[in-house]
């Protein structure tokens, strides 16, 4: 059992904000009679830190954005003022007004969480793909009661027409690199998935917030990220300062190539593993056998492979939903896992089939937590992993019902308390649509309709509140 000395003021500073921060920028259009070329309408600024793939210049009343990954501009210039006239001679790929005034419409689930998070779920007019691939209750709610226009068909013009304002205004596109909506010409390509860290990734969060002048939102939610990330990284590397690090192997057995894709090094999850102080198996340069189909020189592991591969390693996630009828149908060999006999095996249904592919990317901190807490090395025993359940103790778990459709998405995390000291810390102590792309690949590239996130507000505020009252009482015991 893990036993915790805790400092209260990082208890504090490293739980969550629910309120949107107050924006200094323009929410709404300026009178054009009050313009001032010298004033600053953009005090609130969003700063690139780790993102690689997308870049912001401010001037006084409009900011230009350089998507590295599409080869794209857009020129967003403060609503209520007059676009400079170079500017709109430069061949910018949209020029948009901002904050954004005629709606926004997205074409994969994974757009969603961010607009959730900002508080812009409201602001949504259209959703472009099919309803399957979204788990978010609350923007189901919305198509459902016709809010939300959902179109399958992107190049239906008379279908896309539904999507005017009354006097014809055109709303923002939001799309993933291979989408193609036809008609609206102002289309904003998201490449977040070009991006090889996870707070790199998260940091495209901050590329939505600027078309709608939320850049001190993003700020702060980038920064609390960051922060409950950096404490769960610390306490991850107390847990295992005296003990050996724990073996995490990551793999599944892909229905595309009929063999075992395994982790390569670097992606997403070695970065969370070494977080997590573990020691994720890295297949990279190995001499595997199955050929993964229209991708030259990238092989899967065959069955046998993967035994030698895998056996040894203390945890399994899983990422994917077959869980059973792949173990059903490989009993024998399977059984011989170390995972397997001491049942620490995880996939990634704990919120539904869904919620993991468009969720993942925009909290990465919550991520972090789901990883460390497989492991053994998270320091808490008050969490509730989010996505990863074990396939032998937990249920497939549900997206929550949404309890208010305006309310902003609260954040998953619950706060993060740095030790002072660790007792009797065991890495071993663990807290009460399969997918046929290849895992080293990016599923929104190959299907930007890709999943969403199964949220309600009023749930994760509830759960968040109850995570906190468990670690007040906690902290209570602990100076008793």
């Amino acid at each position: 059992m893990k036993f915790f000395s805790i400092a209260i003021t990082a208890f504090l500073l490293s739980s969550p904000s629910y309120g949107l921060e107050e924006s200094s920028n323009q929410q709404g259009c300026i009178d054009p009679a009050t313009f001032n070329a010298e004033t600053d309408y953009f005090p609130d600024k969003a700063v690139v830190e780790e993102s690689k793939y997308w870049t912001i210049e401010y001037r006084k009343s409009y900011k230009i954005i350089t998507n590295k990954g599409a080869g794209e501009t857009y020129l967003l210039y403060q609503c209520g003022t007059d676009p400079p006239a170079d500017e709109m001679e430069a061949g910018h790929t949209a020029v948009v007004p901002v904050p954004i005034q005629n709606g926004v419409a997205f074409t994969g689930a994974i757009h969603l969480t961010h607009l959730e998070l900002l508080g812009l779920r409201t602001e949504i007019t259209g959703y472009l793909s099919s309803t399957d691939y979204l788990s978010s209750d609350c923007a189901l709610d919305l198509i459902e009661n016709g809010e939300i226009l959902n179109i399958l068909n992107t190049t239906d013009e008379d279908a896309l027409k539904g999507l005017l304002t009354e006097d014809g205004g055109e709303p923002i596109i939001f799309k993933g690199a291979w989408s193609n909506v036809a008609m609206f010409k102002n289309q904003i390509t998201v490449s977040e998935s070009y991006e090889n860290t996870n707070f790199g990734t998260f940091e495209w969060h901050k590329f939505y917030a600027t078309f709608f002048n939320l850049e001190a939102e993003a700020n702060k939610q980038y920064q609390q990220s960051q922060e409950r990330y950096a404490c769960m990284e610390e306490n991850a590397a107390i847990a295992t300062a005296d003990t050996p690090k724990p073996t995490l192997l990551w793999a599944y057995y892909s229905t595309y190539s009929k063999g075992w894709s395994v982790g390569k090094c670097p992606n997403y999850y070695c970065e969370y593993a070494q977080a997590c102080s573990a020691n994720i198996l890295d297949s990279t340069g190995g001499n595997w056998s199955v050929p993964v189909p229209g991708y030259d020189g990238v092989f899967d592991l065959s069955l046998d492979e993967i035994l030698e591969f895998g056996k040894d390693a203390d945890y399994w996630i899983y990422p994917s939903n077959d869980w059973q009828d792949v173990y059903s149908t490989n009993k024998e060999v399977l059984d011989e896992f170390k995972s397997v006999q001491n049942k620490k095996v995880y996939d990634y249904l704990g919120v539904g089939e869904d919620a993991w592919w468009g969720e993942r990317r925009a909290e990465a901190d919550v991520v972090l937590t789901d990883v460390c807490s497989v492991v053994g090395t998270s320091g808490t025993e008050y969490y509730k992993r989010r996505w990863l359940r074990n396939v032998y103790s937990e249920p497939a778990g549900t997206p929550e019902q949404c309890q208010d459709t305006s309310a902003p998405l609260v954040t998953s995390a619950t706060p993060c308390t740095k030790p002072d000291t660790v007792e009797d810390a065991n890495p071993n102590d663990e807290n009460p649509k399969n997918d046929t792309i290849p895992e080293d690949t990016n599923p929104d590239d190959a299907n930007p309709d890709d999943n969403s996130s199964k949220d309600s507000s009023g749930f994760k505020l509830a759960s968040a509140a109850m995570a906190v009252f468990a670690s007040t009482l906690s902290l209570l015991s602990l100076s008793m």
